[in-house]
């Protein structure tokens, strides 16, 4: 028996192992998934596809063809996720051909059945908005098209091998980038373990280089914001009356539901991460924000805050509570780190400083409302520093 044949239905038996595993371990979990939230995700994806081809380049020139298909997500800690996915992937190439002693151009397609299958990291803190991911495609060729086949196969090379139901594995990597809470753009290479190039055909898939732009069908997390009936001030504020509260995050509802399905460590992961963000921006606030008084609340205090009723909800830098804080003369802003609302687009995009009103309503133009994070480059001090300054001109009138 050839090799290849070999090797073939060893990867065929490798990946239908990785299958079943990935399958039961995905239907042990599901009852973690009963609140809605960001633990289990479902995503769309299409995208364009480019074969690498590193032999015989002056023979082969490649084709890009597009592809679409969906993933799911498993969340297994706080920056970690698994994710599944089943794809329906072309590739296109031409090749130049020779019969009867002509030289013409064969252009192929083929298409294939993707099961890529990855572990994603987040390595920014906030909002996970990149990640980079590696993981195992195993594939199966579902059709070929050929333009033009040889009548006469010279120097006694044999006809193309590729069939449909062939068997390939590919290795891969890449990076994601979320341009809004449902959209994201992702890019991947794709490093063949099958292919076997010749100078007359290729009897493997290409290794390959793909960009997606993806949709999240899943609802994406939802911020806890209190909205009042006023509408946005927006004309500049006395600095001696101005106080500045700081929502910090909890995740006291996700918590609550890893810790009663009995999944304690990512509930303690969870915590320590939730921890480690608001300490980044109470530092980020004590460090870098003087222009009027800044106090600090959480989430969970979120009504409260927009009903006026402060005692016992507000502290300072140290985590020492004030009462006595804001009194009723008082202009009072809301700041927290997360995402905008889009009037353009209806709904959340992006992610930074994003500041309200007293009652929840997100201020609007021309005040500055909004400091991204330019996608996690900057840190929070960072951008606390450019929404002061900012502000400041938007004081002053400039």
């Amino acid at each position: 028996m050839d090799i290849c044949d070999n090797v073939n239905k060893f990867y065929h038996r490798l990946t239908l192992t990785a299958m079943a595993c990935f399958l039961s371990f995905a239907a042990s979990r599901l009852h973690a998934q009963d609140s809605g939230e960001d633990r289990f995700g479902v995503s769309a994806q299409v995208g364009v596809n480019l074969p690498q081809i590193n032999k015989y380049r002056d023979i082969y020139f490649a084709n890009p063809i597009a592809g679409a298909g969906g993933m799911v997500n498993y969340r297994l800690r706080s920056r970690m996720d698994f994710y599944g996915g089943l794809f329906a992937n072309g590739l296109g190439y031409t090749r130049e051909a020779i019969d009867s002693n002509e030289t013409f151009l064969q252009r192929s397609t083929e298409w294939y059945l993707d099961i890529p299958m990855a572990i994603m990291y987040y390595p920014g803190t906030g909002a996970k908005s990149w990640g980079i991911f590696a993981g195992l495609t195993p594939s199966v060729l579902l059709h070929k098209y050929v333009s033009r086949n040889e009548s006469t196969v010279p120097y006694n090379l044999a006809p193309d091998p590729s069939s449909p139901g062939r068997f390939d594995l590919m290795l891969h990597a890449g990076a994601m980038l979320r341009i809004s809470p449902r959209w994201y753009v992702s890019a991947r290479y794709n490093l063949s373990m099958t292919s076997l190039q010749n100078v007359a055909y290729n009897t493997g898939r290409f290794s390959s280089l793909g960009i997606g732009l993806g949709f999240r069908i899943t609802a994406p997390e939802k911020q806890e914001v209190v909205k009042g009936e006023q509408e946005p001030v927006i004309r500049p504020f006395d600095k001696e009356r101005l106080v500045l509260l700081v929502r910090l995050k909890t995740e006291h509802k996700k918590i609550q539901t890893l810790e009663a399905a009995g999944y304690h460590r990512e509930a303690a992961d969870l915590r320590e991460e939730v921890a480690e963000e608001n300490k980044e921006t109470v530092t980020a606030f004590y460090g870098s924000f003087t222009y009027c008084p800044v106090y600090f609340f959480y989430d969970t205090s979120s009504r409260a805050v927009a009903e006026a009723r402060y005692e016992s909800q507000l502290f300072n830098a140290e985590g020492e509570y004030i009462d006595t804080a804001v009194g009723n003369n008082f202009d009072v802003l809301i700041a927290e780190f997360g995402s905008p609302h889009s009037e353009a687009f209806g709904a959340s995009s992006g992610f930074g400083l994003v500041v309200y009103d007293a009652r929840f309503n997100q201020m609007k133009e021309p005040f500055p409302y909004y400091t991204q994070n330019l996608f996690g480059l900057i840190d929070r001090d960072e951008v606390v520093a450019r929404f002061e300054r900012k502000f400041i001109n938007f004081q002053s009138g400039h």
